[in-house]
């Protein structure tokens, strides 16, 4: 398991994320981890980019750990 940035600068307005780091097997994976909060947005994930951060620790399930949000 892996840690990742998923980060995007499309979508600037409030009530929305700019970035995540996610717990995923690979990168296409991190690319696609859902966002799930009422009344936000985010971009498909073709928009997105992303970087990755280094080996999470064993038993990391895969998921959200820290995002970044605008609210408004």
């Amino acid at each position: 398991m892996n840690l990742y940035l998923v980060s995007q600068d499309s979508n600037t307005s409030y009530d929305t994320y700019t970035s995540l780091v996610v717990a995923a097997r690979n990168g296409s994976e991190a690319r696609n981890t859902k966002v799930e909060r009422p009344f936000t947005t985010w971009v498909t994930p073709d928009k997105v980019k992303v970087a990755l951060l280094g080996t999470a620790i064993r038993g990391t399930k895969p998921g959200v750990i820290l995002d970044h949000y605008h609210s408004g």
